[in-house]
């Protein structure tokens, strides 16, 4: 079942009022204010540890994840600092290092040449 009309289920079964474009995906559906982040870490942190996931998982991490995760995708800069509520420079200043980390073993590769064995010096196509 999609997740709206699962909302809007649960909505009329609840006796609350309809969802509305404006609103909050993720709230109190009695009252729609948000969650604070105390309690999105806390129960991030039960559900982990019932997974049995390290401690270094953190709410931060997976925000982390998801931009680094689109980056290497090819997914458009713009979009993903939309999404994680950055603007382009602040998500250019954090997380292009992503991008230098999951292509280092191609920015550091030795090109051998198979005729003569040296180590080629042409790392720039010239």
């Amino acid at each position: 079942m999609r997740w709206k009309q699962w909302v809007d289920e649960y909505r009329r079964q609840y006796d609350l009022k309809p969802l509305e474009k404006q609103d909050l995906v993720f709230c109190n559906p009695k009252t729609g204010d948000g969650y604070t982040v105390t309690l999105y870490s806390r129960y991030f942190r039960k559900m982990r540890d019932e997974l049995g996931l390290d401690s270094n998982y953190t709410l931060y991490s997976t925000r982390s994840y998801f931009v680094n995760e689109g980056i290497r995708q090819g997914r458009d800069p713009f979009d993903l600092a939309t999404m994680t509520g950055h603007n382009l420079e602040t998500a250019r200043r954090h997380y292009v290092r992503s991008q230098i980390r999951h292509k280092k073993d191609e920015l550091t590769r030795r090109n051998w040449t198979p005729s003569s064995q040296k180590e080629s010096t042409d790392l720039l196509g010239f």
